[in-house]
This record gives structure tokens, C-alpha cells and sequence, in this order.
């Protein structure tokens, strides 16, 4: 049995030895293959203090200054983004409240974001601008999304390169400054200050010996451009 094993091994050596040796002679063309993979980028968003802007304890109807909080979006490789925020608390906006932002005075209304309730009574509401925009260091300004299709979407510039309302249910991106262009810049940090400011609703009666807890929520998603 070993001897026939052997036979059968040797004669399937002859076999393959000749057939490589016909290939190398026959051969006239050859395959170059190109391989490899791409991985998307990734991208993480961060929010200073936790994502929290905390106005700890303040007395009945007092709701003053903009509490400032870093945004930053890293990637682990040349990207454009752009972020939406949604409110988490938009049932309980109040409309038309007037709230001190950035040492001016607005009214709120479709750019406003809500406080929470006391009881079945809505808080009041608070609104958000952003400034101080960078990408990778260079200086940029604030760019939202007014329409289009995805892949061809329009963005313009903000009303100011200082200060950028920042709207429910809105897009926004960055723009380098030194590119002399109005377009979604392309980096791995990007990164701005907001600035808060909410207002109580006057209308509404609270009780003085009650502790009342603000509950503004929002959600800051990334969408890659």
C-alpha cells in the first residue's frame, strides 16, 4: 500500500512538474492587478463642559448672559462636514420671548430652542450663535444650507462673520477665509465657539418655594459633503 501511495505521488510530480514547465513557454501575456481598500474617514464631534451649558442656580425669572461652549469636529482624515442640530424640546418653545445675545437684543422665533416644561406650562426658550470658526487653524466663517439635492447642495455665507444664529433643523458648515471662496472647506479639525442665552417666559406663574429645572435638549449630528 505504501508503494502504490508512492507511484501515485510521483506520477502526479511528473504530471505537475511538465504542466508548469508547458505554461512558462505557452505564456504571452501576463495580469497586473491593482488592490487595496478604502476606508471611509471618520469623524467624531465633541462639545466642551460635557456638551452642557449649566447656569446653576438663579432666582426666579433671571435667565442672563451667554454662557460660551466649544464645538469641535475631528477627523482622521481631510474631510468636509457639515453638522445639523435638532431640538430635543421644540414641543415647548416659546415664541416671540426677547433674549439677550451677544450684547444685542433678538427675538425669537424659527431660531429658538426650548427650555422644558413646569408642569403643563412651557419654560420659556433659548437660542444659539456661533463664532470664532476654524479649520485646522486657519480662520473660517459659518456656511448654511438653504437647499439642494445631496452632493449639490447650496450653501451661503452667514449674515455675520461674527456671530451666526444657529437654527433648528439647519445645516451649517466652514469656509476658509484665505481661499477667497464660499464653499465647504475641506480639513480634519473644525471648530467654533457657541454662545447661549435663554429667556423665561413671564407669562407663566411660578411657584417662588418650588425648585424649577431647565430642560433644554439638542442633538448636533455630522453629515459628510
Amino acid at each position: 500500500m505504501k508503494l502504490q501511495t508512492n507511484k501515485k505521488c510521483y506520477a502526479l510530480a511528473i504530471i505537475m512538474a511538465s504542466s508548469v514547465a508547458t505554461s512558462a513557454y505557452a505564456a504571452e501575456s501576463a495580469e497586473l492587478k491593482v488592490t487595496g481598500k478604502i476606508v471611509p474617514t471618520s469623524c467624531e464631534i465633541d462639545l466642551g463642559s460635557s456638551g452642557t451649558v449649566d447656569y446653576g442656580d438663579i432666582s426666579s425669572r433671571e435667565l442672563t448672559g451667554a454662557a460660551p461652549i466649544q464645538l469641535t469636529i475631528s477627523c482622521d482624515g481631510k474631510s468636509q462636514v457639515a453638522y445639523k442640530i435638532t431640538d430635543n424640546r421644540a414641543d415647548t418653545v416659546v415664541q416671540n420671548l426677547t433674549i439677550p445675545l451677544t450684547g444685542t437684543d433678538g427675538v425669537s422665533s424659527y431660531a429658538s430652542f426650548g427650555l422644558g416644561k413646569v408642569g403643563e406650562k412651557n419654560l420659556g426658550a433659548w437660542n444659539a450663535v456661533q463664532s470664532d470658526l476654524k479649520v485646522d487653524g486657519f480662520s473660517a466663517v459659518s456656511l448654511m444650507n438653504v437647499g439642494g439635492s445631496p452632493g449639490n447642495e447650496l450653501f451661503v455665507e452667514g449674515q455675520s462673520n461674527e456671530y451666526m444664529p444657529i437654527n433648528n433643523g439647519m445645516e451649517y458648515s466652514w469656509s476658509r477665509n484665505d481661499l477667497g471662496i464660499v464653499a465647504p472647506a475641506t480639513g480634519k479639525v473644525f471648530s467654533s465657539n457657541i454662545r447661549v442665552a435663554g429667556a423665561l417666559d413671564k407669562a407663566i406663574s411660578l411657584n417662588q418655594a418650588d425648585e424649577v429645572k431647565l430642560d433644554g435638549s439638542a442633538t448636533l449630528s455630522i453629515r459628510y459633503l
